[in-house]
C-alpha cells in the first residue's frame, strides 16, 4: 500500500529518495506507542556515528519516536533512502550500522555468555543476497520484493532454523 501510494512501482528510481520515508511511516504505523518499552534492553540496534564511523549499539530507548529514529540510523544507506548522506538520531549523524561492522560490535564476546538469545540479522551471510552490490536496492516491481522476502524465508528455513538461530525464540 504505502509504495503504491508513493509511486515506487511507476518511478525509474524505483526505491531511491523515497524508500527511508516508506519505512518510517510503515514503522510509525505498525509500532504500538510503548514499544520502546518491549524494546528496552531486548532489542540492540548497531549504528555507524559520522564522522567517525565508529559503532554504537543501542538498547534503550526513550519513547517510540527514538526507537523508529535509531532503527532508520542503523538501516540508512547514504543518499539511496531519502537523499541525505546521513540519518539524524540523538542529534547526530549517522549511518547503516552494518557498514565495516564485525560480529564483536553487534554482541560483545564478553557479553556472549550472559545472552539468552542472540540473533543478528545479516543480509550478507545470505549467499542468495550477494549479488553485485547494490543490487537489492534496485527493486522496482512487486515480483523483485516478493522475491527478496521469499528468499529471505527460505534462507532462514533453511540455515538459520536448521543451525538453531531461533531455539531461544518463544514459539507463536
Amino acid at each position: 500500500r504505502l509504495a503504491g501510494e508513493a509511486g515506487v512501482w511507476d518511478r525509474k528510481e524505483g526505491l531511491q529518495g523515497v524508500w527511508g520515508p516508506l519505512i518510517e511511516r510503515w514503522l510509525d504505523e505498525l509500532l504500538p506507542d510503548d514499544a520502546h518499552v518491549a524494546s528496552s534492553e531486548r532489542l540492540s540496534l548497531l549504528v555507524t556515528p559520522v564522522p567517525s564511523l565508529g559503532k554504537t549499539r543501542v538498547s534503550n530507548f526513550k519513547d517510540k519516536d527514538d526507537l523508529i529514529r535509531c532503527n532508520m540510523a542503523s538501516v540508512h544507506l547514504p543518499w539511496f533512502l531519502d537523499g541525505k548522506w546521513t540519518s539524524t538520531f540523538r542529534d547526530q549523524a549517522h549511518i547503516d550500522g552494518s557498514f565495516l561492522s564485525k560480529d564483536h560490535h553487534y554482541v560483545p564476546e564478553e557479553s556472549r555468555a550472559q545472552q539468552r538469545a542472540i540473533i543478528t540479522l545479516d543480509w550478507t551471510e545470505d549467499p542468495g543476497m550477494t549479488t553485485e552490490f547494490g543490487d537489492f536496492v534496485k527493486l522496482v516491481s512487486k515480483d523483485g520484493i516478493y522475491g527478496m522476502l521469499n528468499q529471505g524465508k527460505a534462507y532462514a528455513a533453511e540455515v538459520l532454523e536448521k543451525r538453531g538461530d531461533f531455539k531461544e525464540l518463544p514459539r507463536l
